[in-house]
């Protein structure tokens, strides 16, 4: 409704699209409070973690991808005790847009004060940000040099072939149990964790660390 009203009533000179999944799983209800963030790129979902050791990282879910995040926050909590906030991004390219007008604003103002974009006021600090996609790593890369965290990227370069979506997205480093590997990694290399911590979650999970990157030329 937001698109047809921008569209059709106001005669914006815009475009709206939506995007049409091949997978069926149950659709969550749309949190409280979330609809400015829905059409501004990104929301927080309220996972009611609580956390105890004071780790954290925060993890970033696109489409069916979200899913994803939403397993490997909760094998993250349970079995390292590492309590994740997640987002669903509805448009890196809006993020990004949005980020890129506010730094030429800020640019151009000459004044010693600092505005932040929508992404920042939601991504400020250093914690660790953790973005999977099914699309390319180059998409959620538009943001990161928008933030002031470490950031990592999880995405579907390459070409894959599988006969089922799991073996896919295990093929391209973005199921759950490479989300969770990526945030114990950058924990660890941040002095956040332990790398014993980091190791541990390599073995349980059974990650095969002479395994070829999806981009690589398969035989």
């Amino acid at each position: 409704s937001h698109g047809m009203t921008r569209m059709l009533d106001h005669n914006d000179d815009v475009f709206f699209y939506i995007t049409i999944m091949n997978e069926n799983y149950e659709q969550p209800d749309m949190p409280e409070d979330c609809i400015d963030g829905i059409i501004r790129g990104l929301y927080k979902l309220d996972n009611n973690i609580v956390n105890k050791n004071g780790v954290k990282a925060r993890l970033l879910g696109s489409g069916a991808m979200l899913n994803e995040v939403i397993k490997a926050a909760a094998i993250l909590y349970d079995k390292y005790q590492i309590a994740c906030d997640v987002f669903s991004v509805t448009s890196y390219s809006e993020l990004a847009r949005d980020a890129r007008e506010t730094a030429r604003e800020n640019r151009l103002s000459g004044l010693d004060t600092y505005n932040h974009s929508y992404l920042q006021s939601q991504l400020e600090g250093e914690l660790p940000v953790i973005a999977v996609t099914d699309y390319v790593r180059a998409l959620p890369d538009m943001v990161a040099p928008y933030l002031d965290c470490p950031f990592v990227s999880l995405g579907t370069d390459g070409f894959g072939r599988s006969d089922r979506r799991e073996i896919l997205r295990e093929f391209f480093e973005v199921d759950h149990k490479s989300i969770v590997i990526a945030a114990t990694d950058i924990l660890a290399r941040e002095g956040l964790i332990t790398i014993d911590l980091h190791r541990r979650a390599l073995d349980e999970l059974y990650i095969d660390h002479e395994s070829q990157p999806s981009w690589a030329p398969q035989a």
